[in-house]
């Protein structure tokens, strides 16, 4: 969609003991007995999840000239700490794994010297979640905090060496994750592929090639997670071919906050960020009553220049129009997640290896009357669609306090 530390890596096998064993003693795990299957049929359980976006992502950094330089040692801030207790808490709520991001331009803008420590980073929150009992899909998620690695750049057809750079790094880090529990830890390879254009699309299946093979040459048993272009979206999966991934040990995700005036309403740039407390499903009769309030919205802020109010406030005016000239209820969430399991179905993939990776809305936002119950609603519908087909489900995203009625729309707590 649209808040670390130090220490040595994770090393190879030494004094007897094999990459596995010596791993499971490092997190604490059980090393996994003889006998057992082969860790190509192992994958996480994921049901429940919570993305957790402050941990490895938004690194500080100083901009000068133009110049991004990253403040060293990375993640080392209040902000980007969680404690035990508050895993706890996400544990006892009923949360079984963490969609932990990861900002990939650090890794790709470091210097080798400074790989280590930024693998010894991410490997110690992986720990931490670990031992809270959770499993971890750890998530390469670009933001913009580095213009030169900016989520539009990396995939972009003008920039061939940008995305090879990307591709090696997705090798190193599916190579310091290779020996950690398959049953307990996935590696999702790109966040939200921002290809859109009908034109472009075609080229991603052959990005997604590179980037499993880099990934699985680095690490033969490591589960990955793989996605469709357009923001990971389901029509986009639909067009994925799993084919060449037949063999491998995969899992597939995609993100729906459709409809996405509802779920983006009062977002600051975005389109409906003058809206306030829609109804879900549409209602009519509010159509008049939400263009009135963006439009004093939008009277009354300075931001906006009085020669562009008239053709702000016609925005508006499409988004309501279109929004209750869409059909966008429970019907259509169903149709939608029906198309994934028909394609899952088609092509031999197990509904568990299915990943609804993000889902949520805007709860707070000023002028709008706290977490209206149409965004429950909409979360519940959401949320029971995935469960009622096997999918699992990561809500976006992991903020305190932790919301009652947000947990209600996730059926959570679980007893």
């Amino acid at each position: 969609m649209r808040l670390p530390r130090t220490d040595s890596p994770l090393k190879p096998e030494r004094a007897g003991l094999n990459r596995r064993a010596l791993t499971a003693l490092l997190l604490g795990l059980p090393a996994l007995a003889p006998g057992r299957a082969s860790a190509l049929d192992q994958a996480p359980a994921l049901r429940r999840g919570m993305n957790i976006h402050n941990l490895l992502n938004w690194p500080e950094a100083d901009r000068q000239g133009g110049q991004v330089t990253y403040l060293w040692p990375p993640f080392t801030a209040q902000r980007y700490q969680i404690t035990d207790a508050a895993l706890a808490e996400l544990r006892l709520a009923g949360f079984d794994f963490i969609r932990l991001t990861v900002d990939p331009s650090i890794l790709m803008a470091s210097a080798a010297d400074r790989q280590p420590e930024l693998l010894a980073i991410i490997h110690r929150t992986i720990r931490q979640i670990l031992g809270a009992g959770f499993q971890v899909v750890v998530d390469l998620h670009p933001v913009a905090v580095n213009p030169s690695y900016a989520p539009d750049r990396l995939i972009a057809a003008e920039n061939p060496d940008l995305f090879t750079t990307y591709v090696d790094m997705v090798g190193r880090v599916a190579a310091s994750l290779a020996s950690l529990p398959p049953d307990r830890v996935a590696f999702e390879l790109i966040n939200e592929p921002r290809i859109v254009k009908a034109a472009e699309l075609g080229r991603w299946q052959s990005m997604m090639e590179r980037l499993h093979a880099a990934a699985r040459t680095a690490a033969p048993q490591l589960p990955l997670v793989l996605t469709g272009a357009q923001w990971s979206s389901i029509d986009a999966l639909l067009r994925l071919d799993p084919a060449p991934f037949k063999s491998s040990n995969v899992l597939y995700t995609f993100h729906f906050y459709d409809p996405h005036t509802f779920t983006h309403q009062g977002v600051p740039g975005e389109g409906a960020q003058y809206l306030r407390n829609m109804n879900w499903p549409p209602q009519p009769a509010q159509a008049e009553a939400l263009l009135e309030g963006a439009t004093a919205r939008i009277n009354a802020d300075p931001k906006v220049a009085a020669a562009d109010k008239d053709a702000v406030i016609a925005r508006s005016r499409k988004l309501i129009r279109d929004y209750f000239g869409t059909p966008t209820g429970r019907e259509v969430i169903d149709r939608r997640f029906d198309a994934v399991a028909a394609w899952a179905q088609r092509n031999g993939i197990p509904n568990g290896r299915v990943l609804l990776g993000e889902f949520g809305g805007v709860w707070r936002v000023s002028g709008s009357d706290g977490i209206a119950q149409d965004r429950v609603a909409w979360l519940a519908a959401v949320r029971s669609a995935a469960e009622a087909r096997g999918f699992a489900w990561a809500y976006w995203a992991y903020e305190l306090p932790l919301e009652r009625d947000v947990l209600s729309g996730l059926g959570l707590p679980k007893s």
